[in-house]
């Protein structure tokens, strides 16, 4: 016990008081804070994979311009939310979507993409991915040239 100059006791410590304030404080930052962090992943995912995507359709772009192989396609797969990469028949690479992420739209003719020895896509169009809390990435496919886009806005 410590006495004071006024001759009050007074020990060292928190009250209950002041814990269950400082726990009230820190429960409320929490609450807050993990919806936010958990949409800033989601956009983290989806964009990502919006990123990884249309670097495998410059891949096989660029495999059909050098020649090494005209047979290669991208088959998008929307109720699995995965695209394969088929070389002629067979399947060489298969790419699931991060869970929470889904195909929003896909305007290829039976949701198929290839390019020919130019590099000129066999159909342009549009790719929306989307994910669980509603916001959009596009992958743009421009006719002729086969230039490759991906952004929020195209």
């Amino acid at each position: 016990m410590i006495i004071n100059i006024l001759g009050t006791n007074r020990e060292k410590g928190f009250t209950l008081a002041e814990l269950l304030v400082a726990t009230a404080i820190i429960s409320l930052l929490l609450t807050v804070s993990i919806p936010l962090f958990n949409r800033s992943l989601k956009e983290w995912q989806l964009e990502t994979a919006a990123w990884q995507l249309a670097t495998n359709i410059r891949l096989v772009q660029q495999m059909a311009v050098s020649g090494e192989d005209r047979h290669r396609t991208i088959l998008f797969d929307p109720v699995n939310n995965l695209y394969r990469i088929r070389k002629d028949a067979v399947i060489i690479s298969e790419n699931k979507l991060p869970a929470g992420v889904t195909f929003a739209s896909i305007a290829f003719a039976n949701n198929r993409l290839a390019f020919t020895l130019t590099g000129a896509p066999t159909a342009s169009g549009d790719i929306v991915l989307q994910n669980c809390y509603g916001s959009k990435y596009y992958i743009r496919v421009l006719p002729v040239t086969g230039r490759v886009k991906a952004g929020k806005t195209i």
